[in-house]
């Protein structure tokens, strides 16, 4: 992750003024952005399934960032947002 992020770093410090390829890099970092988030949430999930009591509060606590998080981004295809909150997970 840090690599990609390096990455992405470097190419917007490379097309610096050029705000098509700069939509396509804040694009690219969404999804990338989203992953810490979208992987804590799906553990907290299966372990407020298996009834442990700690991550019952995380998974609640996660839902409502990502849920904040897919109506800021309104209809971002950088995560299927649209898609997401029609199938709820």
């Amino acid at each position: 992750m840090a690599e990609l992020r390096g990455l992405l770093d470097e190419a917007g410090q490379a097309a610096s003024g050029e705000e098509g390829i700069l939509e396509r890099i804040r694009f690219l970092r969404t999804g990338l952005d989203y992953v810490p988030l979208s992987r804590d949430y799906i553990l907290a999930r299966e372990g407020a399934d298996r009834g442990e009591g700690r991550a019952q509060q995380e998974y609640q606590d996660l839902r409502g960032t990502r849920d904040r998080l897919h109506q800021q981004l309104g209809r971002s295809w950088a995560l299927n947002v649209p898609l997401l909150v029609k199938i709820g997970h």
